[in-house]
């Protein structure tokens, strides 16, 4: 726990405050810091004295032969949970140093318990991820998953629930966000980034209506913040060997949406759009090409903001900032150059296919 890194940052800092000679030592009495660079690595038998009785130690001028590798000044015991971990020295004489040898000993102490707490909440991280990863992959050992979760003190029960948050850029507030889901999710969970910009989330006995109030509120936090990100969510499942396969639909949730919306995508309401884009390649290409091969990107722009609106003339029109007749004309023109009517249910359907394999096959933007 204290580190040799840990040491000197602790040297540096002091005798910049203080204009003197500091010596950090270990639990075995050895300098792992010191103002005189020659001395680290050195035995300091003052050190060994106080880890032994647990209580400062003065030396002098007069006394400091008993105590090979040691001068003149105060060390003082360095104390983390209840147990010492090191010593601190300060040279001097001791009526100059007994002043602030106080302050010096609760200083360093909150700057190793600082560093302690930082390790431990890094190594916490870690476990979680590869917990996670563990979770999701093609063969859990789920010995080792169990062990995990005690480790971390994690209760997961059922219904199980996969979130993927994928941003646009490498995140670089994990920290914040860690936080913030712990709060929004509570105990029930697991979450951990598992790449610079991909976020999973891992929910537990929670209903899926709740689950999904929660990644609203964390969908509107993140438009807050301005970050550009897509949200997918796996469906619910009672076991644990296919929290893997909620995860694969989480996935397939985020690719639906081939751009970043900066909202929430659940796999279960777009299932039927999943399973077109499964189909064999060239069955999708021989259908596109007999349905769309007509139609001008400009149509097919307009059919895709007609079938988002559910059909409905006028909210299409709004969205797309054209009038209500030049809709109507386009629409007319889809149906003369497809033999499908967009605004008959059974046409439309297809005509929807039609638009999902057609940004499934990349080119959505260049036709």
């Amino acid at each position: 726990m204290l580190t040799h890194d840990i040491a000197e940052e602790i040297v540096r800092e002091t005798m910049v405050r203080l204009n003197r000679n500091i010596n950090i030592m270990d639990a075995t009495g050895t300098i792992l810091a010191s103002g005189h660079s020659s001395r680290v690595g050195q035995v300091h038998e003052g050190a060994l004295e106080v880890l032994a009785t647990g209580l400062p130690l003065v030396v002098t001028e007069e006394n400091e032969h008993l105590w090979k590798g040691t001068k003149s000044g105060i060390n003082l015991p360095i104390f983390l949970q209840d147990r010492i971990i090191g010593v601190i020295g300060i040279s001097g004489k001791k009526e100059e140093v007994e002043v602030f040898a106080d302050l010096v000993k609760m200083t360093t102490e909150l700057m190793v318990k600082q560093s302690f707490l930082a390790s431990q909440s890094e190594w916490k991280q870690r476990l979680k991820e590869t917990t996670l990863q563990d979770l999701i992959g093609a063969h859990p050992r789920w010995e080792f998953i169990d062990q995990k979760l005690d480790l971390l003190q994690i209760r997961l029960t059922p219904p199980f629930q996969v979130a993927v948050l994928q941003f646009q850029d490498k995140f670089s507030e994990s920290v914040k966000l860690t936080e913030f889901v712990d709060r929004l999710l509570g105990p029930f969970h697991l979450s951990a980034f598992i790449a610079v910009n991909r976020f999973l989330i891992l929910s537990s006995e929670s209903t899926q209506e709740k689950l999904k109030e929660k990644l609203l509120q964390l969908q509107n936090k993140l438009r807050e913040l301005h970050f550009v990100f897509s949200l997918g969510v796996g469906t619910e499942t009672q076991n644990w060997e296919e929290i893997s396969v909620s995860y694969e639909e989480a996935q397939m949730a985020l690719f639906l949406k081939a751009e970043f919306c900066n909202e929430v995508t659940f796999f279960e309401k777009n299932e039927l759009h999943a399973l077109i884009t499964q189909l064999d390649e060239n069955w999708r290409k021989r259908f596109l090409n007999r349905t769309f091969s007509s139609l001008s990107q400009k149509e097919i722009k307009t059919l895709d903001a007609f079938l988002a609106s559910n059909l409905n003339i006028t909210e299409a029109a709004i969205h797309m900032a054209i009038h209500r007749n030049t809709l109507l004309y386009r629409l007319k023109q889809i149906k003369e150059k497809t033999r499908l009517d967009p605004q008959l249910f059974q046409d439309a359907v297809t005509l929807q296919a039609a638009v999902w394999m057609l940004k499934r096959e990349g080119t959505w933007n260049s036709r």
